[in-house]
C-alpha cells in the first residue's frame, strides 16, 4: 500500500496559511492570497472538484443516531462546497434503490442490513466494495469517506479498487476502551450475562479482526476526540501515524438560542414562563444513563421547586425510565416527548434552560452536547470519554463522575439557583460550540486531508514531532 502519510512539507514563499485542525497530528500549509483562491481550494484543488463516496451502513431513515447525523451533515456540506458526493448505504426500509437529496446521491445497497450481524457485514463487505470499484472507475479524482467499520469491504480489497484513498472515521474508542466503558454501566445479573455472553464474544471475535483490517487497510484515520485517538493507538500503535483528530461538527446556524422558538416551544409543551426546564436528549438505552438523571432531577427538585425535567428521544428503556418516574413520584415534572427529528431538536434545546448528560459509556464525541452547547445551554455532564473535550469546566459547564447522582444534582441545583451564572455559562457554550463544532470547520479537515491524500491539493501532511 502507498504510504500516503510519509513526512512532507510544503511551504509557500508568498504566504502560509495553517488550516485549523482540532488536533496536533498534521497541520496542512499552501498559499492562499486572495479569497477567490481559498474558494477555489475549499472547493478541489486548482478550483476542481473530488468524487467523495461516502460509506455507512445507516443512516437516519434507519434509525436516529450521531453516526447517522454525522454522515448525512458531511455529505451535504461536502456537496454544498462543491464536490461530487455520493452516500452508499444499506437497504432502504421502503425498498427504494436509490434517492437524490440536497445535491447528495444516496444508492441503498440491495440485499444489506444495517443491523450488521456477522452474516450481515459479510454481505455489506462485498456489496459496498463493488458499489465503489463502480463509483471509482467512471473517473476523475476521489476518495472514500468510511464511517466506522463501514469501510471494511474495500480496506480489504486487494491494492483497493481504483486506488481511490480510504479515511475511516471511528466515532468511538478502542475495544478494549469501549468494554470497559460497558462493564463499569453493568448492573444487576441479567445486564452481567449480556455483557459476559454478547458483548464479549462479539467485540473479541468479530469487531477486533474486523477493527484491525479496517486500520491496517486505511489511508488516514480519524478519530472524533483526543480521547478516542489515545484509546485506539493504545490498542493499535501501529496506527498511531496516521490517525488523527477531527472533532465532529454540528450546524451551528440551526442550533442556536432564538427566543421566539423558546416561547413558542415552551407554550407547546406546556410549560410556563417561570419553569426551569432540564432536558436530556438521545436514544433511551441503559447506558445513556437517562435512570441517573431522573435521580439527579428529584436532587434539585427539592432545591427548586419550579424544575421540570423534559426527555427526547425513543429507545428499549423508555417503558422503564416512565416507570422510574412513577417511582419517584416525578411523573407530573418529566415530560416524555418520544422521538424527534433533526429539525425538531433546535426548538427542543431552545425551550430549555441546562442541558443534562449522564451518560456512562465512554463516546468518542456526543453530538448532542455539541448541540447542546451551540444552543446556548450550560451543561451538566458526565466525565466520560470524549465528552470532557466539549464543555469547559466551571465556564460553559459542569462534569461530574460517572454514576455520581449527587454530583449532578448539585450542578443542576447551583446552575437554576443562580440566573446570572447560567446565562455567563450559556453564553460561554455557545461561543465555544461556534468556535470549535462548526460543521463546516469540520468538512474543510476532511477535504483537506483528502486533498493531502489525493497529493493534489496546496500542501500536504506535515508530521509534527
Amino acid at each position: 500500500m502507498r504510504n500516503f502519510l510519509s513526512p512532507r512539507v510544503f511551504f509557500s514563499k508568498e504566504s502560509a496559511l495553517a488550516i485549523s485542525q482540532p488536533s496536533d497530528n498534521y497541520i496542512y500549509y499552501g498559499p492562499l492570497n486572495t479569497p477567490d483562491q481559498a474558494d477555489r481550494f475549499r472547493r478541489g484543488a486548482s478550483g476542481h472538484t473530488m468524487k467523495i463516496c461516502i460509506l455507512s451502513t445507516s443512516l437516519s431513515c434507519h434509525r436516529k443516531g450521531g453516526t447517522e447525523a454525522h454522515a448525512e451533515l458531511l455529505a451535504e456540506r461536502a456537496a454544498l462546497k462543491g464536490h461530487d458526493v455520493t452516500v452508499l448505504t444499506c437497504t432502504h426500509p421502503s425498498g427504494i434503490p436509490e434517492e437524490e437529496k440536497r445535491g447528495i446521491r444516496i444508492r441503498y445497497l440491495e440485499g444489506t442490513n444495517h443491523a450488521m450481524s456477522r452474516k450481515d457485514m459479510g454481505i455489506w463487505r462485498e456489496a459496498s466494495a463493488n458499489a465503489l470499484t463502480g463509483l471509482i472507475s467512471e473517473g476523475g479524482e476521489a476518495v472514500v469517506w468510511a464511517e466506522n467499520l463501514s469501510g471494511l469491504g474495500y480496506a480489504s480489497s486487494p491494492g483497493k479498487p481504483g486506488k481511490a484513498p480510504l479515511i475511516s472515521i471511528m466515532q468511538g474508542p478502542g475495544i478494549a476502551a469501549d468494554l470497559k466503558s460497558k462493564w463499569e454501566g453493568v448492573s444487576g445479573t441479567a445486564e452481567t450475562a449480556q455483557f459476559f455472553f454478547r458483548s464479549l464474544p462479539q467485540a473479541l471475535g468479530s469487531y477486533l479482526p474486523w477493527l484491525k483490517r479496517v486500520l491496517a487497510g486505511s489511508d488516514a484515520v480519524v478519530a472524533v476526540s483526543e480521547y478516542a485517538r489515545a484509546s485506539i493507538i493504545s490498542e493499535f500503535p501501529a496506527a498511531a501515524p496516521k490517525t488523527r483528530v477531527i472533532h465532529n461538527g454540528i450546524e451551528t446556524g440551526l442550533f442556536r438560542p432564538d427566543r421566539k422558538k423558546r416561547e413558542m416551544t415552551r407554550c407547546s409543551l406546556g410549560f410556563s414562563s417561570g419553569d426551569k426546564v432540564i432536558v436530556m436528549a438521545g436514544v433511551l438505552g441503559r447506558q445513556k444513563g437517562f435512570h441517573l438523571g431522573l435521580s439527579a432531577f428529584m436532587e434539585c427538585l427539592r432545591a427548586v421547586p419550579a424544575a421540570r425535567l423534559l426527555i427526547a428521544g425513543e429507545g428499549p428503556e423508555r417503558k422503564a425510565l416512565e416507570t422510574e418516574a412513577g417511582r419517584l413520584g416525578l411523573e407530573k415534572k418529566t415530560l416524555f416527548y418520544g422521538g424527534f427529528s433533526r429539525d425538531r431538536l433546535p426548538a427542543l434545546l431552545a425551550a430549555s434552560d441546562v442541558f443534562l448528560n449522564p451518560t456512562l459509556r465512554g463516546e468518542g464525541l456526543p453530538l448532542a452536547v455539541a448541540e447542546a452547547m451551540a444552543a446556548g445551554l450550560p451543561c451538566v455532564l458526565s466525565a466520560a470519554g470524549g465528552s470532557v473535550e466539549t464543555a469547559v469546566e466551571g465556564e460553559s459547564g459542569f462534569f461530574f463522575r460517572p454514576g455520581d447522582v449527587h454530583g449532578a444534582g448539585k450542578a443542576l441545583t447551583a446552575l437554576l439557583t443562580d440566573r446570572e451564572l447560567c446565562r455567563r455559562m450559556g453564553g460561554a457554550a455557545r461561543e465555544r460550540a461556534a468556535r470549535e463544532f462548526d460543521a463546516d470547520k469540520m468538512t474543510d479537515a476532511y477535504i483537506n486531508l483528502s486533498l493531502g491524500l489525493l497529493g493534489c491539493g496546496p500542501g500536504g501532511p506535515i508530521c509534527k514531532e
